[in-house]
């Protein structure tokens, strides 16, 4: 049976529901339901989740099921969850990491990242989503890569080992911030650096000549040593298809042919995705897909997350 890493999920408390996130104006309610502070409403678990409950003995249970051995907590951009992911590491330590949501409001950031990594926590998130990310209006909508604080983070994390995850949220929007990316990469190569999302593909901009451009660009880090992507909810991004999803392995298989399979990371982003899909519709558009090789998906779903997330623990 192949050994599986879903190197991409997140987890929501039992008492989520009636929660406000004041970091990012946000509240949660029951049935998945959660409403952003500019009064959007998304549905951000599966409606059969009355109490909006997916906690890490959900998500372990989830695990067992379909055999998958380890799974990287990467929570929203606020920090919110922050005590929730440390606390669901301390108590399955062989089976999750997780991911710092940094707070560059606190004046005691450095310090509180020094405190994460005495906790369990390797790998640090940047959410670039205007709606609950760094770059939300409650927080900094002209937040930069490339501030003197978080260069300092930076090389903070670089002295742990650490890994940088970086989710774009659109290649339109102020999350592209290439160039600074592009330097981070080449300034900081004790880091690993990967982009969620594959880069963000620009279904979403209608593949416009400018957003094919600046994903291109982003791609072309593959080509770094310290630089890998994964390829968490991608029929959510693509949009429009049924399982099995088959743009999805097509994107996969094109990475590959251009940058190698030792440069992709399998993710599958729920509890969100499962509005969508199901866990094993999720492993089996790659798993069944005969564009992929068994070399290439020992890969995708394995070894390359184990070198990038795990090797250190």
């Amino acid at each position: 049976m192949r050994k599986i890493i879903d190197a991409h999920v997140h987890i929501y408390p039992s008492d989520l529901s009636g929660f406000y996130d004041p970091y990012v104006g946000t509240w949660f309610y029951d049935y998945g339901k959660m409403a952003f502070c500019d009064g959007k409403v998304i549905q951000k678990l599966p409606v059969i989740l009355k109490d909006s409950c997916f906690d890490a003995d959900v998500l372990v249970r989830l695990m067992d099921e379909y055999h998958v051995e380890k799974s990287v907590i990467m929570q929203s951009g606020s920090p919110a969850f922050m005590a929730v992911t440390c606390e669901a590491v301390a108590a399955f330590p062989q089976r999750i990491g997780g991911a710092v949501a940094p707070d560059f409001k606190d004046p005691f950031h450095l310090k509180m990242l020094d405190e994460y990594y005495k906790r369990g926590l390797r790998v640090i998130k940047f959410l670039f989503a205007e709606d609950m990310g760094l770059t939300c209006s409650l927080r900094n909508p002209e937040f930069d890569f490339e501030s003197e604080q978080v260069c300092d983070y930076l090389e903070r994390a670089e002295k742990y080992g650490m890994t940088i995850a970086l989710d774009i949220f659109g290649v339109m929007s102020c999350g592209y911030q290439i160039d600074a990316f592009e330097n981070a990469v080449k300034n900081f190569r004790g880091l690993k650096f990967v982009f969620c999302h594959l880069g963000m593909p620009p279904f979403k901009e209608g593949w416009t000549e400018e957003a094919v451009k600046r994903w291109r660009r982003i791609l072309r880090l593959g080509r770094e040593s310290n630089v890998w992507f994964d390829v968490a909810a991608l029929p959510e991004i693509i949009g429009g298809e049924e399982y099995p999803y088959p743009t999805a392995p097509r994107l996969v298989r094109d990475f590959i042919d251009e940058y190698g399979a030792g440069k992709l990371i399998w993710g599958s982003d729920i509890p969100q995705t499962l509005t969508d899909s199901s866990y094993r519709q999720m492993i089996h558009m790659y798993e069944k897909s005969p564009l992929l090789t068994e070399t290439e998906k020992q890969k995708l779903f394995y070894e390359n997350a184990m070198d990038v997330y795990f090797s250190a623990l």
